[in-house]
C-alpha cells in the first residue's frame, strides 16, 4: 500500500471510529470460583475481512475457551491480564461476534460462612455493558456509578456504559426483617422495630432486602479493625459490630460512653443508603455520611431512652444502680469556636481515617452531627427528604471536592457552618438550643420494592468506594472494617479493551478506499477552502 494511501487512511481513521462493542457477561459461582461467558458484539463503520482484538480480563484469570461468529479461536495469546487474538478471515462484513469463556480461580472470600466476592470487569467508554451473575443466597451488592443495579435472592443484574466494579455479599445467616446474622449469635428484633428511623430521615427505601451483619468477638474485631470502633460499614453491604456493644445492653457498664446495639447497628445502616445516592461522589463525603447517620443514631438512642452525649455542649452525670455514669460531650464550645476563629475548613475534606489525630476525628463527628441536628431543628425533616430525593437524581460524576460540596450544600440548601457567631456566647446559646432538642420522627412510608434503578449515563467509571463508622483509622482487611464512617476500598483501575478492524484485501481495498476517501477528503477541503 502506498504511502498517500496511509495518510488518507490515517486520516479516516481520525475522524470515524473503526469498531466498537457492546459486551455481555453472564456470571455464576463455582466453589470459591468465579466462572464467566462474556460475548462481545463488534461493530465497524466499513466492510473488513476481520478484527484484531485486545481485551482486558480479572488478574489470574484461565481461558476455558475462545471462539468467534465462525470458528474456534485458539492462537490467541494472554499476558498477565491482556488477552490478544484476531477472528477469522473471511467475507468482508461490519458485524462481529467474539465468545470468551474464563475462569477467575478463589476469587470468592468467606469469613463466618459469609460469603463476598468482588470482580472489575472492561468495557468501553460510552458503549453498553450488562452483567447477569448468578448467586446463590445474595444479600447485598454495590457497583460504580452510573450502572443500574437489580438485585433478587440469587441473581445480580448490573447495566450501564464502560467497565464496572462491583461487590456483592451472599450465604445463608439467621434472618431477621432487615438483616442477616452471621458470627455471633444476638437478637436483632429492636433494630427492626427501629430500621423505619432510617427510611423516615432518609425518604429513600431500603437499598437490601436484607444487610449482612458479622458480629465478632472483641479480640477478633480489634485484630481485623481496631480497638476504638464500635461498628463498621463496608462497600456492597456489610455491616461488622463487636460483641460489646450488645453487652452493654445487659450490663450497667457502658462501652464508648452509652453506645447500644441498636442505635450503631442503625447507624452502619444509614450508609448504605448513602451508598446509594452519594454514587457520583469519588471525593470526601464524611461530613454528610456521618452526619446523617450520627443523626439516626441520636434519634434511635432516643427512642430507646439510652444515653448520648451532647454535641459541643457539657458533660453529663447520671446514677444506674451503684454506679456513676459520666457522659463527656462531643467536642467543647472553645472547640467550635476556635474552628471558627481561626477561619480552619479542614471539615469541607474531612475524613476521619487520616491521620490527622484522634482531635481532629472526634471534632469531625461532633462537627458533623450538630450540623444536621441543628438541620432538622431548624428546616424540619421534610426539608432533609427533599435534599436526599435531589441528590439521588445528581447524574453527573463530581469534578473536584469543592464542587462534590456545592452539590451536597445546594441541595441542603445550607452552609457548612453550624453554630458560627463571632461571640462566644451566641454559639454557645446556639449548641445548647440544639443539644435541648428532640426531633419527632414517625413511621414514613416508602415503596416496599427494593429494586434498585439508576438510569445508566455514558460517564467514565471509578473504583467504586468503601464506608465504615465513626472514630476510626483502619486498613483494607475482609472480616469487617470500622465504626461509624466510609472507608475507601481500592480497586484496581479497568484498563479499556482494544478493537481493530482489519482492511479487506489489500488489492481489492486501495480502489474501494481510494473512492471513499477522495470523496471524503474533497468534501473536507472543499468545505474548508
Amino acid at each position: 500500500m502506498n504511502n498517500s494511501l496511509k495518510l488518507k487512511i490515517l486520516f479516516f481513521l481520525l475522524l470515524f471510529p473503526l469498531a466498537s462493542a457492546d459486551i455481555l457477561y453472564n456470571i455464576s459461582i463455582e466453589n470459591k470460583n468465579a466462572v464467566i461467558d462474556a460475548e462481545y458484539d463488534l461493530f465497524s463503520e466499513f466492510d473488513v475481512s476481520s478484527w484484531n482484538v485486545s481485551l482486558i480480563v480479572p488478574e489470574n484469570s484461565e481461558i476455558i475457551s475462545v471462539k468467534d461468529s465462525k470458528t474456534e479461536i485458539t492462537g490467541f495469546s494472554l499476558e498477565g491480564e491482556k488477552l490478544e487474538l484476531k477472528t477469522h478471515t473471511g467475507k468482508p462484513r461490519k458485524e462481529e461476534k467474539i465468545f470468551l469463556k474464563f475462569k477467575v480461580p478463589e476469587i470468592v472470600e468467606e469469613s463466618n460462612e459469609l460469603k463476598s466476592l468482588i470482580l472489575s470487569l472492561a468495557g468501553f467508554n460510552g458503549v453498553k455493558t450488562k452483567v447477569s451473575a448468578n448467586i446463590p443466597d445474595l444479600l447485598s451488592a454495590s457497583s460504580s456509578f452510573g450502572f443500574s443495579e437489580k438485585l433478587s435472592e440469587d441473581s445480580l443484574n448490573l447495566e450501564g456504559f464502560g467497565p464496572v466494579n462491583f461487590k456483592a455479599f451472599f450465604g445463608n445467616g439467621k434472618k431477621f426483617e432487615n438483616f442477616e446474622l452471621f458470627g455471633l449469635n444476638y437478637d436483632l428484633s429492636k433494630a427492626d422495630e427501629l430500621f423505619y428511623v432510617i427510611e423516615s430521615v432518609t425518604g429513600r427505601r431500603k437499598p437490601f432486602e436484607r444487610f449482612p451483619v458479622i458480629i465478632a468477638p472483641d479480640s477478633e474485631y480489634i485484630a481485623e479493625v481496631n480497638e476504638f470502633s464500635a461498628g463498621n460499614y463496608q462497600f456492597g453491604g456489610l455491616i461488622s459490630l463487636r460483641e460489646s456493644v450488645f453487652k452493654n445492653n445487659d450490663s450497667d457498664l457502658y462501652f464508648l460512653e452509652g453506645e447500644n446495639a441498636v442505635s450503631t447497628l442503625l447507624h452502619e445502616a444509614a450508609h448504605g443508603f448513602n451508598e446509594k445516592v452519594l454514587r457520583w461522589n469519588n471525593f470526601k463525603k464524611a461530613w454528610f455520611d456521618e452526619g446523617t447517620a450520627t443523626l439516626i443514631e441520636f434519634i434511635a438512642d432516643r427512642k430507646e431512652k439510652a444515653k448520648h452525649p451532647q454535641v459541643f455542649g457539657i458533660e453529663e452525670k447520671f446514677i444506674e444502680g451503684n454506679y456513676e455514669i459520666t457522659i463527656n460531650s462531643k467536642g467543647t464550645k472553645n472547640d467550635l469556636f476556635d474552628y471558627y476563629e481561626k477561619n480552619e475548613n479542614f471539615m469541607e475534606a474531612w475524613d476521619p481515617f487520616t491521620e490527622n489525630g484522634e482531635n481532629e476525628r472526634e471534632f469531625g463527628y461532633a462537627f458533623s452531627e450538630l450540623l444536621f441536628r441543628k438541620y432538622l431543628k431548624e428546616k424540619g425533616i421534610e426539608k432533609l427528604r427533599e435534599a436526599y430525593s435531589s441528590i439521588s437524581e445528581i447524574n453527573e460524576e463530581a469534578e473536584s471536592q469543592q464542587q462534590a460540596n456545592e452539590f451536597l450544600l445546594n441541595a441542603l440548601q445550607t452552609d457548612l457552618a453550624p453554630c458560627r457567631f463571632k461571640e462566644k456566647t451566641d454559639l454557645s446559646s446556639c449548641t445548647s438550643e440544639v443539644n435541648k432538642f428532640t426531633p419527632i420522627v414517625n413511621r414514613f412510608i416508602t415503596e416496599s420494592n427494593i429494586e434498585i434503578i439508576i438510569e445508566p449515563e455514558a460517564i467514565k467509571q471509578e473504583p467504586a468506594e468503601e464506608t465504615g463508622t465513626d472514630a476510626e483509622a483502619i486498613e483494607e482487611k475482609e472480616v469487617s472494617e470500622n465504626i461509624k464512617d466510609s472507608v475507601p476500598e481500592t480497586i484496581e483501575e479497568i484498563k479499556e479493551p482494544e478493537i481493530i478492524a482489519e482492511p479487506i484485501k489489500e488489492a481489492e481495498e486501495e480502489n474501494f478506499l481510494i473512492k471513499i476517501l477522495n470523496s471524503i477528503l474533497n468534501f473536507f477541503f472543499s468545505f474548508f477552502g
